[in-house]
């Protein structure tokens, strides 16, 4: 039963991280003819990734509880390489 719940609980949690992740984010019609802003935030505490939320043993965490609660996302740098854009996030 324990384990069940620790699956299930896992597999909704995972479910909504990776529908975040590989959401399409659309540019919205406001510029100021430097940047172009987006729908959605690059980076916000659910980007985190799960394994780092969460301990991810049934045994010591049988109903899949938040151990580590992420509450912001700071950008600490950005650079473009090879035409894409690499974020430092802290």
């Amino acid at each position: 039963m324990l384990n069940e719940t620790f699956k299930q609980n896992y597999q909704r949690e995972n479910a909504k991280y990776e529908a975040l992740i590989t959401k399409t984010n659309k540019p919205i019609d406001e510029y100021n003819g430097i940047y172009t802003r987006y729908e959605n935030p690059v980076l916000t505490k659910y980007h985190a990734p799960l394994i780092w939320k969460y301990d991810m043993n049934p045994e010591t965490n049988p109903h899949f509880m938040e151990r580590l609660g992420v509450n912001a996302v700071f950008n600490a740098g950005a650079i473009e390489l090879d035409d894409k854009f690499y974020l430092v996030a802290v």
